[in-house]
């Protein structure tokens, strides 16, 4: 008996100890247009931080890191160089030739979601969907993509990151306002998706664009 219950302490020991509890989240106001409920121990990235972790890209509207990891989070708008009323050309998911004006409105979600597929799988090997489809959240609609994929070797120096295999996971949410492309996005390594993934779905559909 005592070997038996000393066991059966023993198991449930290794089960509590597995147990990942999910991140205490706190409403956030990015700007008077859009709020999200962010882990409460997520730090705004200094500048400094940034230009070292994305290199490549510009400035967004607001960045976020994790004090503990390597979990980040984003929001910015689409860079468009093209005047208002004239047409872009972009090749879709399925390699074809597509074009559209510059100005994009919440009726062009679907061509929107073919456009950033075919960038995920560009930048990407092996890239695993989660989820791919629009959604509405909060009486808006979203483009929503989760995937784990691997950061191809050339688009890692664009940004910055280590050499090495990268295997990272990403919930990418897309919506138009004014006619401009606005995009969410929380990432990690693959390896601490257990850490987050019990959050990171409260923490997205918590997001409100007015």
């Amino acid at each position: 008996m005592k070997r038996l219950t000393g066991t059966l302490f023993f198991l449930l020991s290794i089960t509590t100890a597995s147990i990942v509890h999910a991140q205490k989240l706190k409403k956030t106001k990015i700007n008077d247009n859009i709020t999200i409920k962010l882990p409460e121990n997520f730090i705004v990235m200094s500048d400094r931080e940034y230009q070292q972790e994305f290199a490549g890209y510009r400035k967004p509207i607001a960045m976020y890191r994790s004090n503990v990891g390597k979990a980040t989070f984003g929001i910015n708008t689409a860079l468009t160089h093209a005047p208002a009323g004239t047409r872009q050309t972009f090749v879709d998911s399925k390699g074809k030739m597509r074009k559209h004006q510059a100005e994009w409105s919440l009726n062009d979600l679907k061509m929107m979601k073919s456009l950033y597929k075919s960038t995920i799988l560009r930048l990407h090997d092996g890239v695993r969907f989660k989820q791919d489809k629009i959604q509405t959240i909060r009486k808006r609609n979203f483009v929503v993509f989760e995937f784990v994929g691997v950061v191809k070797a050339e688009k890692k120096k664009l940004v910055g990151k280590a050499k090495g295999l990268l295997r990272q996971y990403s919930y990418l949410m897309y919506t138009v306002k004014e006619g401009k492309i606005y995009i969410f996005n929380f990432s990690c390594p693959a390896k601490e998706l257990r850490e987050w993934k019990s959050s990171v779905y409260k923490m997205m559909k918590s997001i409100r664009v007015k």
